[in-house]
């Protein structure tokens, strides 16, 4: 089968997150069986590469938001220049849906790991939500990473559509590192560095009353466009001796820095799988976050929970877990994760129900097939 998959995101590019992740993890793994290309969006350094059997194309503009104008203005053009069987594509921020179905015959999937167009335009002060809203009556064929972003995206209008939940994942290897039995002094943020997104703002005000009672250090790991915002409000704030900013860490650094920490901080205002809270809870972490549907969901009900986005109960839960590491951790039981190869396997069925135009419908084929 020939399956051409549309992802802005990119494994290789500094920004990436999880999403460019999962799109690697499974391709890969299909890649022995079929033929795959996927499009993603251009960087500093980018060129066209075979990687893993998947041949990888960078098209467009390498800085925000004519990188995003750009992918979007060329997927028509994507779509008609590479021979298909079926399309992936994944939702791009921050309007969501590409259209891709207006564009080919062929089956069409959407790959949600992005779901926000109402968050972007209460940001940005602009009607994004209606491109969303629309352009996803377009599609029949859904993917989702939690089942609280398909209610939260689809409303319960499932009727005629197939859906495919399965969870972003963390690596397998990770389970089978030791754990740590003497953890550091401090507190690990992780992850890109996207104020709004991921409450990097909230946590730092929260981190300002957690200095008054304890002087516990925080260490923010992760790249992204907002890190001179960051920079210049932990300056505002005061905290300039307190935080460290080191940057992307990858590997066996991110494994250290993760397992050395003495809780895992993800103030997330808004989620569609978050696969930092699956990578630490492999590691056995104390997560604290905020009450929201998706991380609730994501880490299994084993994190500390705080009112959402109120920073006052975020900096009292900080102090709670801190002081409470060993104890929270020895209590978390987390269901199994199912490992890459399985979601690969079920993935691909899924696919081929979809190439083969059945009606599956939503809800039997996710609790029959979801790992």
């Amino acid at each position: 089968m020939k399956i051409l998959h549309l992802d802005f995101d990119d494994l290789k590019n500094p920004m990436g997150g999880g999403q460019a992740v999962r799109t690697f993890e499974i391709n890969r793994r299909l890649a022995k069986r079929h033929q795959i290309t996927v499009v993603t969006s251009t960087y500093a350094g980018a060129k066209d590469e075979k990687i893993e059997g998947i041949q990888y194309i960078r098209i467009g503009k390498k800085s925000f938001p004519w990188n995003f104008l750009a992918f979007l203005a060329k997927t028509p053009q994507i779509v008609k220049k590479y021979r298909h069987d079926l399309v992936i594509e994944n939702f791009i921020p921050p309007i969501g849906p590409a259209l891709t179905p207006l564009f080919t015959k062929k089956p069409v999937i959407a790959m949600v790991d992005w779901a926000f167009a109402w968050e972007m335009s209460k940001k940005y002060k602009l009607p994004f939500f209606l491109w969303q809203d629309i352009g996803i009556k377009l599609y029949k064929n859904f993917i989702f990473p939690t089942q609280a972003i398909r209610k939260y995206l689809l409303k319960g209008s499932e009727k005629n559509k197939n859906i495919f939940v399965a969870p972003n994942l963390a690596l397998t290897d990770f389970y089978e590192k030791p754990k740590q039995e003497k953890l550091s002094d401090y507190i690990l943020f992780i992850g890109r560095l996207d104020i709004h997104q991921k409450g990097i703002d909230l946590l730092l005000r929260a981190y300002r009353q957690v200095l008054e009672t304890k002087k516990i250090p925080l260490i923010i790991a992760g790249d992204g466009r907002d890190k001179k915002k960051i920079q210049k409000e932990i300056k505002k704030l005061g905290l300039e001796r307190n935080v460290t900013l080191i940057g992307s860490v990858k590997g066996e650094e991110k494994y250290k820095f993760f397992q050395n920490a003495k809780i895992v901080c993800i103030p997330s205002r808004y989620e569609t799988g978050c696969l930092v809270a699956l990578e630490a809870l492999a590691y056995g972490k104390v997560i604290v976050a905020f009450d929201i549907p998706v991380l609730k969901e994501t880490t299994q009900n084993q994190a500390v929970y705080a009112k959402a986005f109120d920073t006052n109960d975020y900096a009292q839960k900080i102090l709670y877990a801190y002081q409470n590491a060993a104890k929270i951790a020895s209590k978390i039981k987390i269901k199994p994760l199912p490992t890459w190869e399985e979601i690969a396997k079920k993935q691909e069925e899924f696919y081929f129900a979809c190439r083969r135009q059945i009606q599956i419908g939503g809800a039997d084929f996710s609790q029959k097939n979801q790992p």
